[in-house]
């Protein structure tokens, strides 16, 4: 039986749009998506040769509105109990386990590395939610 050939750009973009709400690559700054002001990047299929995505890598200017806002939710982080703390990094695992198939689909295709081999496995990533909140059930991590 011959495998199913997907259109890889198009499956990175509709992974990106469930994950985010864009079907573009950007950064996560202060809460919000922001485009990237540096240099084109292209992503290219190891498969293929295509180039599958461009994007701009974050530049000089995202940097440093991702250190401003770094900086401000430091202070709102040091400021929160460690009950508080762990409640949030839990909230964090919850929901990496919840995208994990999307997450390790996103990062086979954008790096070339078939899943289940880190960092394509969700077994590869932080464990957030070993912290665990006042009264939490631990559950087992897959």
């Amino acid at each position: 039986m011959a495998k199913d050939i997907i259109d890889t750009a198009a499956r990175v973009a509709e992974l990106l749009k469930d994950l985010t709400g864009s079907s573009e690559v950007q950064s996560w700054v202060g809460g919000e998506l922001v485009p990237g002001t540096g240099h084109e990047l292209e992503l290219t299929d190891p498969a293929t040769g295509e180039v599958f995505a461009r994007y701009r890598d974050a530049g000089a200017e995202v940097v440093g509105q991702a250190a401003e806002a770094a900086t401000r939710a430091q202070k709102e982080w040091f400021a929160k109990t460690a009950s508080e703390r762990g409640r949030i990094m839990f909230e964090i695992g919850r929901e990496l386990r919840a995208n994990a198939a999307a997450l390790s689909e996103l990062e086979a295709l954008s790096s070339g590395r078939p899943i289940g081999t880190p960092p394509a496995s969700p077994r590869a990533w932080p464990r957030c939610s070993s912290i665990m909140p006042a009264g939490a059930t631990r559950s087992p991590v897959t």
